[in-house]
C-alpha cells in the first residue's frame, strides 16, 4: 500500500482540504458555448402572402408553381386590355396627335400621363365591381349576362364604324394642361366608367381563386405597352398613319372583342345549367 493510500495520509488530506474526499464527486460538465451549440432545425419557408388583408389578393412566392398556373390569367388580362385599347377613341387620338406635333420626349411624357389615368380608371372599375359582387353574390350572373352583351355590342360597333383622326388635336399647350386634358378624356366619360365596370366585373366573375391580381396586372400592363408603343410609332412613322390603317385595326379588335363577349355568355350558361 502506497503512501497516498494510507489511512494517515487520507485523514491528513481530508483535514487540510488538499486531497480527494471519499465522497468527492466530479463537477457537472459545463454547457457548450453558444457558438458551438448545435443549430436548431429550420422549417421550410411558406409562400409569402402580401396585401391579402387589404384586397383579398394573394401574391405567391417567386418561382412557385402557383405563378406558372396564373400565367394564362395574366395573358388573358393582357390580351383583353390590348383589344379594348387599340380601337381609336379620344385617348388614342390624344396620344397620336401629341406624337405627330411634338418632340419624341414630349410625346412619351404625354403617353405616360394617359397611362397613369387609364390604369387608375381600370383598377377602380375592377375593384368597384368586385366589391359589389362580394356584397351581392347574385350580381355575378347579371354582370356576366349584361357584360357579355355589352362587349359583343362594342365589338360590332367597331367593325361597322370608320376610324377618323379629326378629334384630340388640342395638344399644343402647357404640360400641366395636358395632364388635366388627359384626365378629362379618361375619367370624365360616364360611358367609359359604365363600360369598364360592367366589362371588368363580368370577367372578374369568371376568374379562378387568386386570379384577381394576375388579371388586373395583365390588363394594366396592356395600357403601358399600348399607349407608349402608340406614341413611339406615331412619332417615328408620322404621315404613314392614316385612317385606312386605323379602320382595319378597329375591325380586327372588334372581332377579338366579340370572341371575348361570346366567352362570357358561354360561362354564364355553364354557371346556370352546370
Amino acid at each position: 500500500m502506497g503512501q497516498s493510500d494510507s489511512p494517515r495520509y487520507l485523514l491528513l488530506n481530508q483535514a487540510t482540504g488538499m486531497g480527494p474526499s471519499p465522497t468527492h464527486q466530479a463537477p457537472a460538465p459545463s454547457p457548450l458555448p453558444a457558438r458551438l451549440a448545435y443549430p436548431k432545425p429550420q422549417l421550410p419557408r411558406q409562400p409569402v402572402k402580401r396585401y391579402e388583408h387589404l384586397t383579398g389578393w394573394c401574391l405567391p412566392a417567386p418561382n412557385s408553381k402557383e405563378c406558372l398556373s396564373m400565367l394564362p390569367v395574366f395573358l388573358q388580362g393582357l390580351s383583353l386590355g390590348l383589344a379594348f385599347l387599340a380601337p381609336i377613341g379620344m385617348q388614342n387620338l390624344f396620344v397620336i396627335n401629341s406624337a405627330l406635333s411634338h418632340t419624341f420626349g414630349r410625346a412619351l411624357a404625354t403617353s405616360l400621363v394617359v397611362v397613369f389615368w387609364d390604369i387608375s380608371l381600370g383598377v377602380t372599375c375592377f375593384l368597384g365591381a368586385g366589391a359589389l359582387m362580394d356584397a351581392f353574390p347574385w350580381l355575378k350572373k347579371i354582370m356576366l349576362g349584361l357584360g357579355g352583351l355589352l362587349v359583343i355590342y362594342i365589338g360590332i360597333g367597331l367593325i361597322r364604324t370608320e376610324a377618323s383622326l379629326d378629334g384630340g388635336k388640342d395638344v399644343n399647350q402647357p404640360f400641366l394642361k395636358i395632364i388635366v386634358a388627359a384626365f378629362v378624356v379618361t375619367w370624365l366619360n360616364p360611358q367609359a366608367l359604365i363600360d369598364g365596370t360592367m366589362m371588368l366585373g363580368a370577367f372578374r366573375a369568371t376568374l379562378p381563386a387568386g386570379g384577381d391580381l394576375p388579371f388586373i396586372l395583365g390588363f394594366t400592363s396592356a395600357s403601358f405597352i399600348w399607349f407608349n408603343g402608340l406614341a413611339i410609332a406615331s412619332n417615328l412613322l408620322g404621315a404613314k398613319i392614316n385612317t385606312r390603317v386605323l379602320t382595319w385595326l378597329n375591325r380586327l379588335c372588334g372581332v377579338v372583342i366579340i370572341c371575348y363577349g361570346t366567352k362570357l355568355l358561354f360561362d354564364l350558361a355553364r354557371m346556370i345549367f352546370g
